[in-house]
């Protein structure tokens, strides 16, 4: 029979794997919580979200546990303060992308696994790890206390704001642990007025109904055609869209971010976490005229192991988003990459590519507006 551990033993195994930030949460009690919080960024009950996914993954989910982390990503350039990005013939990774950060979480809590398991004799089977799933895994760290939501309907906690993955381990028990009954604040209550993440969003996701299903970042993957709007707002982006977490006052002042305002114990994880995704390394930027010369498979095999090599993020939307960003570059060098994709099969990057070399052709006719030379 195995020994049930004590919460004390559960943290002691998340130190050990360096996870700074996380609750623990028995099933039942978060369930209960999310159920009489009538705020909620959704409109049924927390039940009705969390528990027909878990029952599908484990056999009995309410005789057990959520370890519930935060795995923070880092952000250390110009634009991920919101700063506008250098001219160039580049397209910009989001930061959550530019290394495998979610992969790196699956192994981060697999070694808890792994160390409680040997610790009480559980069987490994018996422990699940849930990383960017089909499980609502901002909800459930929202029932936990792992953070809040904010405006941009991301969560936050103090010690990373919105920067960072969430991962979730289920533990076949029940921990010692109680939830605080008192419901997690709304958005309003923890944003106050400040709206700044709902003035930065390009394409006004975040005012409308529709929320995250229309930003850019939820875009990236889709192979739904854009009209001239949406392809303008996708500026020189070839993946993602970070920019209501970069104007956000609440990310401003977080240290992964290249401001030093948090503790060591915050650098130490994020750095921690960093290096842990070395393997899945996409990079800040993606020269867009070399992977407009990719084949699909190239694409494919370049990205294979990476943040961008998960099968929902097709190679099609990948090019779709490179001539978008090579039409808003405005550089007459990518004129030849971008040209060889007006008369391609897939209505999709022809008619995407015609567009792109309409703006590069535009930008190459306009007027010379920098100012003239002092005598």
């Amino acid at each position: 029979m195995s020994e049930r551990p004590d919460a004390v033993a559960i943290r002691d195994a998340a130190d050990a794997a360096g996870i700074g930030v996380f609750r623990l949460a028995n099933v039942d009690r978060l369930i209960d919580r999310l159920d009489r919080t009538a705020w909620l960024p959704r409109p049924r009950r927390g039940s009705e979200y969390v528990l027909p996914a878990l029952a599908r993954a484990v056999p009995d989910p309410l005789s057990g546990s959520f370890l519930v982390c935060a795995h923070p990503y880092a952000c250390d350039r110009p634009e991920d303060r919101g700063e506008p990005p250098a001219p160039g013939s580049f397209g910009l990774v989001s930061p959550f992308a530019r290394r495998d950060y979610y992969r790196a979480a699956v192994k981060t809590l697999a070694s808890v696994a792994r160390r409680l398991s040997e610790r009480t004799g559980a069987p490994r089977s018996a422990f699940r790890v849930f990383v960017n799933s089909r499980l609502p895994e901002k909800l459930i760290g929202c029932g936990a206390g792992l953070g809040r939501y904010g405006k941009n309907r991301l969560l936050f906690t103090d010690e990373y704001g919105s920067r960072f993955v969430i991962g979730l381990l289920f533990l076949p028990w029940r921990v010692d642990d109680e939830i605080d009954p008192v419901p997690p604040p709304s958005s309003a209550e923890w944003c106050g007025a400040c709206a700044a993440c709902l003035d930065a969003c390009p394409v006004n996701a975040l005012r409308g109904e529709a929320g995250l299903s229309a930003c850019l970042k939820a875009r990236s993957d889709a192979l739904e055609p854009w009209d001239g709007e949406i392809r303008r707002a996708w500026g020189v982006r070839f993946y993602g869209c970070d920019d209501c977490q970069a104007r956000c006052p609440k990310n401003a002042a977080r240290v992964h971010i290249g401001i030093p305002a948090a503790s060591a114990a915050t650098a130490a994880a994020t750095s921690a976490a960093t290096a842990a995704a070395t393997a899945g390394a996409v990079g800040a930027e993606i020269d867009l005229s070399s992977f407009l010369a990719l084949t699909e498979e190239d694409i494919r095999a370049r990205f294979r192991k990476t943040a961008l090599g998960m099968s929902w993020i097709l190679p099609r939307a990948l090019l779709r988003n490179a001539l978008c960003a090579a039409g808003n570059s405005g550089e007459a060098a990518l004129l030849p990459a971008v040209s060889r994709y007006v008369d391609d099969p897939r209505p999709l990057l022809a008619d995407t590519a015609r567009w792109a070399r309409g703006r590069i052709s535009a930008a190459a006719h306009a007027p010379d507006e920098s100012p003239p030379p002092r005598p």
